[in-house]
């Protein structure tokens, strides 16, 4: 007999397994997989109608939760009376054709989700290698569920700063419909965060550069008269910063929009994002009056600064205004979480 006839003698002798043979023994006992071989059971008619579980490895306790002492010898409706019949046709089809099957199922019995791959192991006989992949599924359907969750919260939202909208038309021209407006951006300034998170697939990671550039957007209707320009590095960040950084951003550009041009209301808005190894840096410059003389950040009476560096406090980071020439710089600075690589400008205050 010719080495190649030889091998292929004994590639189909460690096919034809038998219960006690050792072939099959080493085939499964270093494997983290379950390993089984079954026979099949035919009824009167010779279609087939069920297994006996002849050997498995010690994996199959694992998976299975069941002793594997417990169940050598037995057949798999007694074992799993609930087993799909579907999956007993597949089994039967693969141990007298010979054609291998890979497939996902639910046992009603175990109360688990498996994935495994068929082969025939000899005459009326088939061999299944699985494993327990219901964390791996629960997790698929929490990250569905999460995303459901996130489309209601982004719908939801995008219908509070409809209905503030609303009030701010009803409300009397002057401090109250202004009120309304901040209120309205302020809101859809979160509303954005979900709708991008949405959108880019992410929960926990935002890019902070394409959040920044929907602010500004939605913010267009409060700024008809004035330039916008942008210049934003790529920054990744965490979801948890990114809200506080759109409210201040929404506090920046509203505090220009009500005090940069008095009697004039037009002018030029620059919004610049950076970083550095250490840290984020957001600046909003106009082209505006710049800040009274006297001004101290601290001390300030407005509700939006106070609120800009409440949250500013929140990411541990700070801010800062000041006036420079012609205009005023607005600025955030705040820690940098490493994991994102891109281009970056040092800045300071």
């Amino acid at each position: 007999m010719s080495t190649s006839s030889r091998a292929a003698s004994a590639s189909k002798d460690v096919c034809e397994v038998s219960a006690g043979d050792c072939a099959f023994r080493l085939l499964g006992m270093h494997m983290r997989e379950a390993v089984a071989l079954h026979e099949i059971v035919t009824d009167g008619s010779g279609k087939v109608a069920d297994f006996v579980l002849l050997d498995a490895n010690e994996a199959f306790t694992t998976h299975t939760g069941l002793a594997r002492e417990a169940v050598l010898g037995r057949r798999l409706l007694d074992v799993a009376p609930r087993a799909d019949p579907r999956r007993i046709e597949t089994l039967g089809r693969v141990a007298l054709d010979g054609e291998a099957v890979e497939m996902s199922f639910f046992s009603e019995t175990l109360l688990r989700h498996y994935r495994a791959r068929a082969f025939r192991a000899g005459p009326g006989r088939v061999a299944t290698v699985f494993e327990d992949i219901s964390r791996e599924k629960l997790c698929e359907d929490n990250k569905l569920l999460l995303l459901e969750l996130q489309h209601r919260v982004k719908n939801s939202f995008g219908m509070i700063p409809s209905l503030v909208g609303i009030s701010a038309a009803d409300a009397p021209f002057g401090e109250a419909s202004a009120a309304f407006e901040v209120l309205e951006a302020r809101v859809r300034s979160v509303a954005e965060l979900y709708s991008f998170a949405y959108s880019s697939g992410s929960s926990d990671r935002i890019r902070l550069d394409g959040y920044c550039s929907r602010v500004i957007e939605a913010m267009a209707t409060l700024a008809s008269r004035v330039a916008i320009r942008t210049e934003l590095d790529d920054v990744v960040i965490p979801a948890k910063t990114a809200a506080p950084v759109g409210l201040i951003l929404t506090e920046f550009v509203t505090n220009a929009l009500k005090y940069a041009w008095p009697g004039r209301g037009h002018g030029s808005v620059d919004i610049l994002l950076s970083r550095s190894a250490a840290s984020v840096r957001l600046e909003v410059r106009d082209d505006g009056v710049g800040i009274p003389a006297g001004f101290e950040l601290d001390s300030s009476p407005g509700t939006g600064l106070k609120l800009a560096q409440g949250l500013a406090a929140q990411i541990g980071g700070r801010i800062a205004l000041a006036s420079i020439g012609i205009g005023t710089l607005c600025a955030l600075e705040f820690p940098y979480e490493t994991g994102s690589t891109g281009p970056s400008r040092e800045g300071a205050f």
